[in-house]
């Protein structure tokens, strides 16, 4: 390998070391910031007495309005 592509080689790997490094900062960042809003949220679910690991109650229908399928155009085409 000549000196010039040793050098190209050492700026392409400088850059590429770079771009990875900014991409991590950035993603260390929204890993902090989700981790202060759950933790918020998981401060507001022991002070109002809800839990959010259990499954929300199923509504009843009273006979008089048909209920709604809010998947419908959710989870299929």
């Amino acid at each position: 390998m000549s000196p010039e592509e040793a050098n190209n080689l050492m700026q392409v790997m400088s850059n590429k070391i770079n771009q990875l490094t900014q991409q991590n900062i950035i993603l260390e960042s929204r890993v902090m910031t989700l981790s202060a809003a759950l933790e918020s949220m998981k401060q507001d679910e022991s002070d109002d007495g809800g839990n959010y690991d259990e499954t929300p109650p199923v509504k009843q229908n009273n006979g008089k309005t048909k209920q709604q399928d809010w998947t419908k155009g959710v989870l299929s085409p």
